[in-house]
C-alpha cells in the first residue's frame, strides 16, 4: 500500500476543495444550475466492444452485453440510500474488505461461496487476503494472494471516500444489499462515483463541477436463481483521458490462472448504460457432428446458435460460437480459437469438409468426411498417436 503520508496529503487536498466549495457566496446558485455529466466533455469510446458477446471458457461461461440482440437488459439498481456502506478496515485506497455477507449460496466455477471480499479497486472475490491494483488480463497470472476465483468489473487502481470521513462528501462510497426473496436474490455491490488514483478530480472536468458529478458509477450483482454475474455501467468516465470507457481496466472473471473470460483487458469499450452478463448458459447440445475419415479429428456443431467444439489429432480441444450462414445450406464460419474455423456441410451427399488455421493463416489442420451418416455422437473420438499435419 502506498505511503500513508501522501494519503494524508491527497486528504487534506479534499477537505480544502470541500471547505471552498461549501462556503463559496455562490452556492445557492450553483447548486440549482448543477447538472449531470457534459455530454459535450466527453471523450467518447472509438468503437463499442466487437465482442458483443463471447465465450465460452473452458468450463461453459459465456457472457453477452446489452448492445447484443437478446442480451441483458440495463436496470441499475439504487443502494445508496437503503445499502450498507463497506468500512475498508486498512485504508480507503488499495484495501478491501471480508467477510460480507452474501446472503445466499453463490457458485462460481462450480464452488459454492456465501461471504465474499469487496476490494476498493473495482473486483469481488471469495477470500480474506489481499487482491490490488495490479490487472492483468484475463484468465492470467497474479502477483497477490488472491489468484483465483475474482470478478473484476472494473479492475484498475481507482480511489474510494471513508463512510464516515466527510459527511458533506456522499459519493466515492461502496455500497452492499442483498435483495429479493428466497430463490431470486440478488447480492448488489454498488462503486457510488468513485475516482481514478491517478486523475482524481476529473483533470479535464469543467472549472464550475462539483467533486459529486466526477466519479464514476458501477455494480456487481451476483444472482441466486441461476448464478450468474451481471456488470451494470451508469457512467464509466470521469473526465480522465487515458481511463475513461475502461481505457486502463480489466473487465472478467477468473477461476485461476488458465481459466476465465476476459469482456475487455485495456480497450475503452465501457458505457454509459451498458449491461453485461457472465453466465453458464445453454447447455451444449450438438446435432452435427463431423468426423475425419481416418477418425482423427472430430467437429461438432450446435446449428442453433453456431456453438462448436473441435477435438484435434493431438488430443487438444477447442470451444466456441461461431456464426450459421446461408441457412438450410448448413454453412459455419467460426472466428474464434482457433483463429479461423470454417467448415461446410453437404446435406443431400452427407459429405463435410471443415479446416481451421492458425495466427498466421495457414491451414493447420483439416477435416474430411465423406459420410456424415455413420458418425457417431459428438465426443466419441478415440485417442490416437498424433499424426503429422495434412
Amino acid at each position: 500500500m502506498r505511503s500513508r503520508n501522501l494519503k494524508v496529503a491527497f486528504v487534506t487536498l479534499a477537505v480544502l476543495i470541500i471547505g471552498l466549495a461549501a462556503t463559496a457566496a455562490d452556492r445557492g446558485a450553483r447548486e440549482e444550475t448543477k447538472s449531470q455529466k457534459d455530454p459535450s466533455r466527453e471523450v467518447r469510446p472509438p468503437y463499442r466492444n466487437p465482442n458483443a458477446g463471447g465465450g465460452p471458457d473452458a468450463f461453459g461461461y459465456r457472457y453477452a452485453d446489452s448492445n447484443e440482440p437478446g442480451g441483458p437488459v440495463f436496470d441499475w439498481i439504487d443502494i445508496s440510500t437503503t445499502g450498507t456502506p463497506v468500512y475498508f478496515p486498512e485504508d480507503w485506497d488499495d484495501d478491501y474488505a471480508f467477510p460480507i455477507e452474501i446472503g445466499f449460496p453463490f457458485t462460481f466455477y462450480g464452488q459454492t461461496f456465501t461471504q465474499a471480499a469487496v476490494g476498493t479497486n473495482g473486483h469481488v472475490w471469495f477470500e480474506d487476503a489481499y487482491l490490488g491494483l495490479g490487472n492483468v488480463c484475463v484468465p492470467g497470472e497474479v502477483d497477490y494472494d488472491v489468484t483465483e476465483n475474482f470478478i473484476a468489473a472494473y479492475w484498475t487502481d481507482l480511489i474510494t471516500w471513508p463512510a464516515d470521513a466527510f459527511a458533506v462528501l456522499a459519493p466515492g462510497t461502496v455500497y452492499t444489499e442483498t435483495l429479493g426473496e428466497p430463490g431470486s436474490r440478488r447480492f448488489v455491490v454498488m462503486f457510488d462515483r468513485v475516482g481514478f488514483y491517478d486523475c482524481a478530480g476529473g483533470e479535464e472536468a469543467p472549472s464550475n463541477m462539483l467533486l459529486d458529478e466526477m466519479g464514476i458509477s458501477f455494480e456487481i450483482i451476483l444472482n441466486e436463481a441461476d448464478h450468474s454475474i451481471l456488470l451494470q455501467y451508469l457512467s464509466p468516465w470521469a473526465y480522465c483521458e487515458g481511463e475513461d470507457y475502461g481505457a486502463a481496466a480489466v473487465v472478467g472473471i477468473q477461476r485461476d490462472s488458465t481459466l476465465g473470460l476476459a469482456y475487455s483487458c485495456y480497450e475503452p469499450v465501457l458505457e454509459d448504460n451498458l449491461a453485461v452478463l457472465f453466465s453458464l448458459g445453454e447447455p451444449f447440445t450438438p446435432d452435427v457432428t463431423f468426423l475425419d475419415d481416418l477418425g482423427r479429428s472430430e467437429l461438432c456443431i450446435q446449428k442453433s446458435n453456431g456453438m462448436y467444439q473441435w477435438t484435434n489429432a493431438d488430443g487438444s480441444v477447442y470451444t466456441g460460437t461461431g456464426v450459421v450462414a446461408n441457412g438450410g445450406t448448413a454453412f459455419w464460419t467460426l472466428p474464434e480459437d482457433p483463429t479461423y474455423i470454417y467448415a461446410t456441410y453437404d446435406s443431400r451427399r452427407k459429405r463435410a469438409r471443415a479446416y481451421f488455421t492458425n495466427s498466421d493463416d495457414a491451414v493447420y489442420n483439416s477435416l474430411v468426411d465423406r459420410n456424415t451418416a455413420n458418425n457417431s455422437e459428438c465426443g466419441s473420438l478415440i485417442p490416437v498417436e498424433p499424426p503429422p499435419v495434412y
